[in-house]
């Protein structure tokens, strides 16, 4: 039996003296929240699995191995050492979990407790805010779905999504992986078409979990080793990429506040927005934290807005630029 949970469930296996394999993290969260997960006495984590967009914080978690998940999108930094993307883009850290147990080549897949659904007044089951604060209101939870018991049960669209994202992969692994059986044990909760719903007794009793032998094995092997060298070699081309990208920030922005326009100062400013799409293209950094902006100027986020000018966006570009040449300077003098 793998048992593969999220950080913030993990106190509650914890008390309940089960040591779960895997625990993974993916959500960022406030770095005065990840600050107080050092002071939490809980026993060692076997396996961390963590997108690194989280705060450094959580690594104070005591972990025996800690793991990487960072996803095709950044092709610059698989391609500079030759790591391999995380295969599955996923919404959710349960849904998460699910992709990774097939991955690895477990047939049976069951939820547990996932939180799709609130319960009375409840979110989440007693002691899973302990470690980890609710970033959601229960007021939040309006959209009524189907349970477990087959009455209604109410959800967040968030959630909804994710509900729906799981039967899509059900219907979808029953055509091309037949092999595997889903299972939602999760009673109270919302129900998943495509999942055989079974209280966590009787999948218990169905697959004879009592009598499976308890050692097991999860073991990481890295593919590929990372030198010190090399990653300095990153560091250094990327502060002088943001270098370059400031530079030409400032010049556009300049360059678009001249009062008379004309032809040739149009095509100055297109030169200098190609060499700034040039190098963009290269840092996938730049671009994931620039991605709130561009959606506001594309029009796709609920806060969008219209950009008056070049200098307007630019600056913008500038800042997340200036941001992150200092973040890589740090961590190369560290």
């Amino acid at each position: 039996i793998l048992v593969v949970t999220a950080l913030r469930s993990f106190p509650i296996l914890n008390a309940a003296g089960i040591k779960p394999d895997i625990v993974v993290q993916l959500d960022a969260e406030s770095d005065e929240v990840a600050a107080n997960l050092a002071f939490q006495d809980y026993s060692k984590i076997e396996n961390f699995v963590y997108e690194p967009f989280i705060s450094s914080g959580f690594l104070n978690i005591p972990a025996k191995n800690y793991i990487w998940s960072l996803s095709s999108h950044f092709y610059d930094i698989h391609n500079i050492f030759g790591t391999m993307p995380t295969p599955f883009n996923v919404p959710s850290v349960s849904i998460y979990g699910l992709h990774l147990c097939h991955y690895i080549g477990i047939k049976n897949l069951c939820f547990v407790g996932q939180d799709l659904a609130a319960s009375g007044d409840k979110q989440y089951a007693a002691g899973a805010t302990e470690l980890l604060p609710a970033n959601s209101k229960l007021s939040m939870f309006n959209v009524e779905v189907p349970g477990f018991y087959g009455s209604k049960v109410m959800t967040r669209s968030s959630f909804a999504y994710q509900i729906q994202i799981c039967s899509d992969i059900a219907e979808l692994w029953s055509k091309s992986h037949p092999d595997v059986r889903l299972f939602n044990a999760t009673e109270g909760g919302a129900y998943i078409d495509g999942f055989e719903h079974l209280t966590l007794n009787e999948f218990s009793k169905k697959l004879k979990l009592k009598e499976k032998l308890s050692n097991k094995s999860v073991v990481f092997e890295p593919k590929c080793e990372v030198s010190g060298k090399l990653v300095d070699k990153f560091l250094n081309d990327f502060e002088s990429g943001m270098c370059q990208i400031i530079k030409i920030s400032d010049k556009i922005s300049k360059l678009d506040k001249i009062q008379n326009r004309s032809r040739g100062l149009d095509r100055k400013i297109h030169k200098e927005i190609e060499k700034f799409k040039s190098i963009n293209s290269r840092y996938s950094l730049l671009q994931t934290a620039m991605q709130d902006e561009i959606a506001k100027v594309a029009g796709t986020s609920e806060k969008g807005k219209a950009t008056s000018s070049y200098s307007e966006f630019f600056a913008s570009v500038k800042n997340h630029a200036v941001t992150l040449r200092e973040a890589s300077k740090r961590a190369r003098l560290s």
